[in-house]
């Protein structure tokens, strides 16, 4: 069920950042709104993302995503990615585009 406005304004306001996005998985009817990383969890994921220990750079996605989800809350969101367990990277890639990662950048000609 989609977040209501009050929702999103609330977890706003508990934001690190300020800020607050909603997101819908379409395709499981799964809604968050998610927050942009703060500059320390973003360093902790690119740290992790080049770890030698391969546990370490495939968790470095949901890491980030548990890092910036707002709602649902830890305790509502475990038993959702033991269900569902891609779907920490998915929702962590669009954690990494909240803080400035693009899927596409050209550059311009003077």
């Amino acid at each position: 069920m989609p977040f209501t406005k009050d929702q999103v304004e609330e977890a706003k306001a508990k934001s690190k950042t300020g800020e607050a996005h909603p997101f819908e998985v379409v395709e499981l009817g799964l809604d968050f709104i998610l927050r942009p990383p703060t500059s320390g969890e973003y360093k902790r994921f690119r740290v992790m993302a080049v770890d030698s220990d391969p546990l370490k750079r495939t968790g470095a996605l949901e890491q980030l995503f548990r890092d910036c989800c707002l709602l649902p809350e830890a305790a509502e969101l475990a038993p959702i990615l033991e269900r569902y367990p891609a779907l920490g990277e998915d929702l962590g890639m669009e954690c990494r585009r909240l803080a400035g990662g693009f899927k596409e950048v050209r550059a311009k000609k003077l």
